[in-house]
């Protein structure tokens, strides 16, 4: 089967960080790994994505099985998404005369709108990974974005849901749709850490983009807590690593400088080294309010890393800590409380270690192609 995969906005991952004030995310390296083992599955895939100043137009991955074309787009924040995914369909669109596909699969809503136009001229069929549409764009935007998101829903030959949330609420809206629960999974082979835990502070990290919905202001007023009232004063011993990139970069510096926390908080510009990262951490740290299922969690998990969070994807108290979200000093407290007694909660790394050892990208893929197979069959709408 050949599969065109759209709506990742660099291929491979971590191709942006150096031009992006916004780096790539949790669709970037689901697609990434996606694209990596479909092939292994012995697939042909197609991406197309956006273009950076080091990179070639046209490239070929994996012994020619996985082909990449890529776009320009603008550069302005609220736009880039929009404009590579335009520009990508007007691509397809001659691609298409030429080339051909057995299935479109959409990430996101506005690549599900193109899809839906290509499905319609060339008579493909698509399916469609929702991913979430973040509450971060300006608002007659989002109105946009979450209409093409429930006509595409509706018209989608198969969608996968990659968290329970998301179905309930798609399904609330748009009542019945041909659509499967798979998880966001786990490249296990990258996570077979040798480093050694050698250090006497327990230490935080918060890795992912540095945005409003991720909870960063409650974490930084959360954590100013834990120096002022618990480690200036020697009770406890802790440090906090925040590593990313967003439109809160430079208030998180101003914050750090403000509240003088030079000493306590590592601030890192990028990582592209994700296992090295939490390889030198304990515990990962995210009060997000977000509706999908962050992969730097499930990341964290196989790093054999104590999750703490305010998202439904642990169980509190067995395979990690829960939190409030929006919450300072319920997450102020749980903090001090690891920090304090960082050992009896190994068990609970380890058991979130055990979780996601299930989720190897393998089986899912497997349930992917699945879903593939049942939107081929059907009539393109």
């Amino acid at each position: 089967m050949k599969i065109l995969l759209l709506g990742s906005k660099e291929y491979p991952f971590n191709s942006s960080y150096k031009w992006d004030k916004c780096a790539g995310g949790g669709y970037e390296v689901h697609v990434d790994k996606l694209a990596k083992y479909l092939v292994k599955s012995g697939h042909e895939v197609v991406i197309v994505t956006r273009r950076f100043p080091d990179q070639s137009v046209e490239e070929d991955f994996f012994d020619g099985k996985l082909k990449v074309f890529r776009v320009s787009y603008m550069h302005h924040q609220s736009l880039r998404t929009i404009t590579y995914l335009r520009n990508s369909y007007v691509f397809l669109k001659k691609y298409f005369k030429d080339n051909t596909v057995d299935v479109l699969h959409a990430h996101g809503a506005i690549a599900a709108h193109y899809c839906d136009k290509l499905s319609k001229s060339f008579r493909i069929p698509y399916v469609y990974t929702p991913h979430g549409v973040t509450t971060g764009w300006p608002f007659p935007l989002l109105q946009l974005l979450t209409r093409w998101e429930d006509h595409s829903v509706k018209r989608a030959g198969m969608v996968y849901h990659i968290s329970t949330r998301e179905k309930r609420i798609l399904a609330k809206k748009n009542g019945k749709f041909a659509n499967m629960l798979i998880t966001n999974a786990i490249d296990l082979d990258d996570y077979n850490s040798s480093i050694r835990r050698n250090w006497k502070e327990v230490r935080f990290i918060f890795l992912g983009r540095l945005e409003e919905i991720k909870g960063i202001k409650y974490l930084m007023d959360a954590f100013n807590r834990l120096v002022k009232k618990d480690i200036e004063n020697g009770k406890v011993k802790a440090r906090l690593f925040v590593a990313g990139k967003g439109r809160y970069t430079e208030w998180m510096k101003d914050y750090i400088s403000k509240n003088d926390l030079y000493d306590h908080v590592v601030l890192y510009d990028w990582v592209t080294d994700v296992p090295a990262m939490y390889g030198q951490t304990d515990v990962f740290v995210l009060p997000s309010w977000e509706r999908g299922q962050p992969f730097a969690m499930l990341e964290a998990q196989a790093a054999g890393k104590l999750v703490l969070s305010s998202l439904p994807y642990i169980v509190d108290g067995k395979s990690g800590v829960k939190c409030k979200s929006k919450d300072t000093v319920d997450l102020y407290k749980k903090m001090k409380d690891i920090a304090v007694n960082y050992t009896k909660y190994k068990k609970i790394a380890a058991a979130g270690k055990k979780d996601v050892e299930s989720r190897g990208w393998s089986a899912v893929v497997d349930k992917i192609v699945e879903g593939y197979n049942i939107a081929c069959m059907q009539k393109v709408k």
